[in-house]
């Protein structure tokens, strides 16, 4: 009988047939808003914060934004019906659902307003259900915010054909397929509106011409379609031939941008690149599938787009003299445009002035775009710092203000030819440079995507560019040489800007600093010392504490010799490393913040890796197997820093290495290296990095780590990019407002007041601002008056910004006043690299970031002229102007040591100098420390020695470190002022266990052999050269420091077997942990021990213990965390123990015996 098959599979069948395969199963897709060929009046934003709901979306920054809805297309694969979710922003306690948008697909606009959720969601975003829409196959067209609000945000689309699907959390975690975006079609003659039309017939023979040592610059006369033009052509002068910038004539270009004097150009405050509002731009209609929009050309950061543009060429060259030209333009319905080119003898830069003469009162922009245009891809590099460098270039057309450019050009270098676009440096005027006060716009990316210099000034909407029918100037630059981009670089600041080393200390060293910090560090209701947490307060989080550079504390105390210091600090610090999950902690309930999320005590710290621990190891002489044991991951793997900062696996071997002498780490440190140049080398994807990136991570190479891998093994092809990373980072260092002279000054505090940052920080379980405001623990913005601080005039270079950097792009321009940083832990690494390389520009750099600025902890954002953080008693009693950050202290600490150390090694060519180690991880924050070994001053071996009392000087222009072994006290003077100084040394006898009172010192001036120094009842008068190095030694001292009376003797095996006791407690799925710390001169032990669980599982823990036949002893702790710490005086001593722990119902739960 032949086989049938059932009717129902006959249906089955047929369903099949009606149905192509790639509709058996759900399509859901998602696009991106920030894809959105045309985003018309919406700007994208980026968001790195800890807790961010969404990376990158656009926003609408004006109300105008309605007129210029954001606009693309994407494939649908099919015709039908599909749903649509869109993840929005709201605000639940503020104002919700006030910033809400609409959505068209195609022709059907949906009916639900997005941005109306008022969740809170993931920082306030969260996706909203949009309904259903049928479409047809192929294009589609998408327009967000034909209807929109001020400050509505749109992260994503989704679409998707099974109706009950429901998207939850970010949308990088939903794992779906990217939509395909089709490009929107668009009358070509829209985009030409901005640049001038193309020459043709262009003359060979200049009408003009400009010429000196190094640069040649011609003026052509050619044919556009609206008549006569004159085009321009620059060479540069290589060896004995010119070389050409680009071949074509019509490159350069003008632009005027008007807008009607009732027209207000509302440029956006705030943002790293300037928005404005683009009603004055043609409307243009865009279309896709059977459906179209009107909006503008966008984004709004596009500064041709900011009012009506005029794109025009010189119709006329006249020759004024040798070293001038003069350029005339036809007459626009704005006004008429006059431009005189200037070339001085010997100069690398042409001077360029522009006339504007309008035709009625408005608001205008004179704009420059460059000689060399070239595709990204051709260019061998450009620089518009500090954003734009390498793989960063605009995903937009968009300027930089000189107010956020540190040195205020524009670069582009192709050929080894550097075409730079650069500010008159006398027409920024000597003051903290504001958005409000900007002249200059620097933009990179042209009207076609490719990279080319451009200038704009005035800027529309700021200083200048008003007129009620006066004429309008600008005056800049064009900087043309042969080279790198960097040799163009520091042409223009050493040059232009006249960047040097300016910097002297005012009123304290940077030695009387240490102490300071020293001091401030054992004031632990000033430092924000949580003894219970053991970490500092971290003032952005309720009850949070945080440990960004545990390792400080032990240095410091390897340093003095302080007991005192270990136990308060050092111990704890050892202790939080090994049971704390996260460098940030609570021992409180859940608060919500950005910072911490509660997590049990189940450590080590996973910021960190074996670069971390290995010092640590190193530190205490390898007689702390813990850390050995962690410096290794459970499998015996190399333990990785976690890439909070940009440190790379090849430090974490380094580290074991420099640990162990084993030559496998070594090895496998070089291999890693090489990996990671290779990273380096790879071509990368252009990629514009928006506003929230760590400049000094996200913007360099790990510099410091390549620069630590090179002087361990001496393979130059890791100098020489540590010296490319070092390069990028300079350029982010401000170099402007040209440094004033010594004798000019400046008003600080205008009317007894510094009105700025008044954020009120939480501080434990309330809110504070030191010296401003402290009160108890609530939500929300807390209003202050601003501080009143005495006005008074001072040196204006006391005050400069010169040689200061910033955090990220958006806290730089988020405050009125932009806020540079105080925290320049670079600063000891690049004196190495200037030592190293011969450039001098690091060490210039590396002077002018700290020399003269402080006096104890400075805080961390100064957005304003002020000296009032240069106080001993300034993080004690405020006023808090700068955001203390009291969890920087240590690792600002460790910058100045790190510094001071690092300036005697340099100056004495490495003569003078001390074993270190490295505290690094926590985002840039990274230093070498000193203290577990001694070194060497010459001949003599000796330990570095931090003592306040031995050694003070009367004149704070120099500094001084201390170092003794073998009888002899060695005194190393540094002086840092920029001219001769004489200092008197006063040494405490009664700490040195001899008369002083006729004596001398031995003496070595800059490492030469100098006349002995005699002394006179401890006192000695010096005389010391300009930045000069003084040693001086005085013999028969008796010291007896603590922790230099063991030295270490060999390097350190791992252990093969854990080191770490772990015991399971009971039946319950915690344990409890211990071990034991060793740290110089080893006279005792510290036992410590705690519960691996978190804050609600467990009501009690005790612990049981034993030292060596004493008696039984016992503690109890009967909060969270639990944990248990006992100095055993016997560092010899075996300690038995066990533990029981009462858990949330009553019972307990005990070890079991080993």
């Amino acid at each position: 009988m032949p086989h049938r098959c059932p009717r129902w599979f006959l249906l089955l069948g047929l369903c099949f047939a009606l149905f192509p395969a790639e509709r058996l199963q759900a399509k859901t897709f998602v696009l991106m808003t920030e894809n959105l060929e045309m985003p018309g009046g919406w700007v994208l934003e980026t968001d790195s914060g800890l807790n961010r709901g969404a990376r990158r979306y656009l926003t609408a920054p004006t109300p105008a934004v309605e007129s210029a809805p954001a606009v693309g297309a994407i494939q649908m694969p099919h015709a039908g019906k599909w749903r649509v979710w869109v993840r929005s922003r709201d605000f639940a306690k503020d104002r919700p659902g006030a910033r809400y948008f609409s959505l068209r697909l195609g022709q059907t606009r949906l009916e639900h307003r997005f941005g109306t959720h008022g969740q809170e969601g993931q920082d306030g975003w969260a996706w909203e259900d949009g309904g259903t829409i049928q479409a047809e196959a192929g294009p589609l067209l998408v327009v967000l915010g034909e209807t929109a609000r001020h400050s509505a945000r749109c992260e994503a689309i989704l679409l998707t054909d099974n109706m009950s699907y429901v998207p939850e959390g970010v949308t990088w975690e939903l794992h779906k397929e990217a939509a395909v975006t089709q490009p929107v079609s668009l009358d070509e003659a829209s985009r030409k509106n901005f640049s001038p039309a193309a020459m043709t017939q262009v003359a060979d023979a200049p009408t003009a011409k400009l010429e000196n040592e190094h640069l040649r610059i011609t003026f052509h006369t050619g044919k556009t379609d609206t008549g006569t033009a004159i085009g321009m052509k620059v060479a540069v002068k290589q060896g004995a031939e010119w070389q050409p910038l680009q071949e074509h004539a019509d490159t350069a270009s003008y632009r005027i941008l008007s807008r009607p004097l009732e027209s207000s150009p509302t440029i956006s405050r705030g943002r790293v690149y300037p928005t404005w509002d683009t009603s004055e731009s043609p409307t243009v209609k865009v279309q896709a599938g059977d459906s179209s929009a009107l909006t503008r050309l966008g984004p709004g950061t596009v500064p041709w787009l900011a009012g009506h543009c005029h794109p025009l060429r010189p119709i006329a060259a006249e020759q004024v003299d040798a070293q001038s030209v003069h350029l005339t333009f036809a007459p626009t319905p704005a006004g008429r445009l006059y431009v005189t080119w200037v070339l001085e003898p010997g100069r690398r830069d042409a001077l360029i002035r522009m006339s504007f003469k309008p035709a009625q009162p408005g608001h205008y922009s004179l704009g420059f775009h460059g000689p060399l245009a070239v595709a990204p891809a051709q260019a061998d590099d450009w620089l518009l710092p500090f954003q734009f460098h390498d793989w960063r270039f605009p995903d937009h057309p968009l300027l930089l203000l000189n107010s956020t450019t540190p040195t205020p050009m524009t670069l582009v270098n192709r050929n080894r030819v550097s075409c730079a676009l650069v500010a008159d440096p006398d027409q920024i005027p000597y003051a903290w440079l504001r958005e409000d006060h900007s002249r200059y716009g620097f933009g990179l990316r042209n009207e076609e995507g490719q990279a080319q210099p451009m200038l704009y000034s005035p800027v529309m909407g700021l200083p200048g560019s008003r007129s009620e029918g006066t004429e309008i100037s600008s005056r800049f630059r064009l900087w043309v040489q042969p080279g790198d981009w960097y040799a163009a670089y520091r042409g223009i600041a050493d040059e232009l800007f006249a960047l040097k080393d300016y910097r002297e200390p005012t009123t304290f060293s940077l030695t009387e600093s240490v102490f300071n910090l020293l001091e401030l560090m054992r004031d632990e209701a000033a430092s924000g010392w949580d003894a219970q947490a053991k970490g500092s307060v971290q003032i952005e989080s309720r009850n949070v504490v945080t440990q960004s550079s545990p390792l400080v504390y032990l240095s410091l105390y390897l340093l003095t010799g302080d007991r005192t210091l270990y136990e308060q600090l050092a111990r704890p610090s050892l202790e939080f490393l090994l049971s704390r999950p996260s460098a940030h902690f609570a021992i409180e309930s859940e608060i919500g913040d950005n910072y911490y999320q509660h997590q049990p005590m189940q450590g080590p710290v996973k910021l960190f890796g074996a670069a971390t621990y290995a010092s640590a190891l190193t530190m205490t002489q390898g007689r702390t197997g813990a850390f050995a044991e962690l410096a290794l991951t459970a499998d015996q793997q190399l333990r990785r820093t976690t890439p909070n900062g940009h440190g790379q696996p090849f430090d974490d071997a380094l580290a074991l290495y420099q640990a162990t002498g084993e030559t496998t780490w070594k090895h496998e440190a070089v291999a890693l290296g090489d990996k990671y140049l290779a990273q380096l080398a790879a071509p990368a994807p252009l990629k514009d990095p928006g506003d929230r990136h760590f400049v000094n991570v996200s913007y360099t190479s790990n510099w410091e780590g390549l620069l630590h891998l090179y002087e361990a093994t001496g393979e130059k092809r890791f100098l020489t990019a540590a010296t490319e990373g070092a390069r990028e980072l300079i350029t982010t260092l401000w170099t402007q407002p040209k440094l004033p002279t010594r004798s000019q000054t400046v008003k600080l505090n205008p009317g007894g007041v510094y009105d700025h940052a008044r954020s009120i920080w939480w501080w434990g379980n309330g809110r504070k601002r030191v010296g401003v405001y402290e009160g108890p623990a609530t939500e929300g913005s807390i209003d202050t008056p601003a501080p009143k601080i005495p006005e008074r005039e001072v040196p204006a270079w006391t005050v400069s910004n010169i040689g200061l950097g910033l955090e990220h792009p958006f806290t730089y321009v988020r405050r009125e006043g932009q806020a540079n940083i105080l925290m320049s832990v670079w600063a000891a690494n690049l004196l190495r690299m200037s030592h190293l390389t011969g450039d001098p520009a690091f060490r210039i750099a590396a002077r002018n970031a700290m020399i003269g600025r402080y006096a104890n902890y400075p805080g961390y954002y100064l957005d304003g002229q002020t000296d009032e953080f240069r106080r001993a008693d300034y993080p004690v009693k405020g006023p808090d102007i700068t955001s203390l950050y009291v969890h920087h202290i240590a690792p600002f600490t460790a910058s100045v040591l790190d510094f001071l150390f690092t300036d005697a090694e340099v100056r004495s060519h490495g003569q003078v100098i001390f074993p270190t180690t490295r505290q690094m991880g926590y985002v840039w924050f990274d230093s070498r420390l000193w203290g577990h070994a001694p070194g060497h001053v010459y001949e003599d071996a000796a330990w570095p020695w931090l003592n306040q009392k031995a050694v003070t000087l009367n004149n704070p222009k120099v500094d001084h470190l201390l170092a003794e072994g073998h009888g002899k006290l060695h005194i190393l003077l540094l002086n840092q002022a920029l001219a001769e100084q004489k200092v008197q040394l006063h040494i405490d006898e009664s700490l040195l266990g001899r008369a002083l009172t006729q004596t001398h010192l031995q003496a070595k001036l800059n490492n030469q052999k100098a006349p002995d120094v005699p002394m006179s009842h401890g006192v000695a008068e010096i005389s010391l050269p300009t930045q000069g190095f003084l040693v001086l030694t005085l013999d028969e001292v008796k010291l007896d420091v603590l922790t230099h009376r063991q030295a270490p003797t060999a390097k350190t095996s791992l252990p093969t077997l854990p080191v770490m006791e772990r015991r399971p407690l009971g039946q319950s799925p915690w344990q409890a942990l211990a071990t034991r710390l060793a740290v110089p001169p080893f006279l005792w032990q510290d036992f410590y021990a705690y519960v691996n669980c978190g804050l609600h599982d467990a009501k009690a823990a005790v612990l049981h213990y034993r030292i060596g036949d004493g008696p039984a002893q016992r503690q109890e702790v009967t909060h969270f965390p639990f944990e248990f710490s006992v100095q055993v005086e016997d560092p010899q001593a075996t300690i038995t123990w066990d533990m029981e722990v009462q858990l949330p119902d009553g019972t307990w739960a005990k070890t079991a015996q080993p």
